[in-house]
Formats: C-alpha cells, sequence, structure tokens
C-alpha cells in the first residue's frame, strides 16, 4: 500500500488471502499511523509503499512492518 504524506491510503493490495472489509482495514491502519515515522527524502515528508504482513488469529490481529 501507499501512505501518502496527508493521512490516507493509496493502492492496498493484497498478495495473498482475502479482505472482505477493506475499509474497516484501512481504518485501523489508520490509527495506528501515530506509531510510525513518515517517509523523508532530502528533509521532505514523502509518500512512500509499506508493506504489511498481517494475521489474523482468533479475533486478533497482529501487523508486522516489513
Amino acid at each position: 500500500m501507499v501512505v501518502t504524506d496527508k493521512s490516507a491510503i493509496d493502492e492496498l493490495i493484497s498478495i495473498s488471502g482475502k479482505v472482505q472489509k477493506e475499509n474497516i482495514l484501512q481504518e485501523s491502519i489508520l490509527q495506528l499511523a501515530h506509531l510510525w515515522n513518515p517517509a523523508i527524502q532530502n528533509g521532505y515528508i514523502v509518500c512512500a509503499y509499506v508493506k504489511l504482513h498481517l494475521q489474523f488469529f482468533g479475533g486478533k490481529i497482529t501487523v508486522d512492518v516489513l
């Protein structure tokens, strides 16, 4: 996915598995955005590709930022 410098998500692509409620997933990811550092290039905050490994188990989710 691409996380923009305006706190939005573009190009959410699933490599494997199925995302049934993509909008809920996007809202959940953005709620955790305060834990991440933005991408910086030449001193400016820029958009960046982010690869997440998500696992769903027993009603809980684990997220690894790759």
